[in-house]
């Protein structure tokens, strides 16, 4: 069981993992070299699929909260949250602006850090020459 306190640290590891593991297999089925800016495309390729694959859930989650909105109280109450919490996140999501700011931030996030990752799977994987 993941602990609360883990989940920030896996917000951040998981997607460097990813954009890592793209350029790994992809040296692993080719055999070819990869430099640090193809790897960091690569990885932000792989970021978008992510973030695509987020979106999907996120809507899905937002129609389901849309048809019982007492849904999304039960489960933050569930899990720990502070009541103020709750409140100041339904206000934050009830509006376009707030929407977008978090809709850009997970796009930046799930592009920048795989981008990372893949920049450095193409560094740490090169062979020695």
């Amino acid at each position: 069981m993941i602990l609360a306190g883990q989940m920030p640290a896996l917000t951040i590891v998981l997607p460097v993992f990813a954009g890592f593991v793209a350029v790994y297999l992809y040296r692993r089925s080719t055999g070819l070299p990869v430099s640090i800016i193809s790897g960091a495309r690569m990885g932000w390729i792989t970021g978008i699929f992510c973030f695509v694959i987020m979106i999907v859930f996120l809507a899905f989650s937002a129609v389901a909260v849309y048809n019982d909105p007492g849904l999304f109280r039960e489960q933050m109450a569930s899990s720990g949250v502070p009541q103020a919490s709750i409140d100041q996140a339904r206000e934050v999501f009830s509006t376009p602006s707030g929407v977008l700011f978090f809709l850009v931030l997970f796009f930046l996030m799930f592009t920048g850090l795989p981008a990372a990752g893949g920049a450095l799977g193409a560094k740490f994987l090169a062979k020695e020459q």
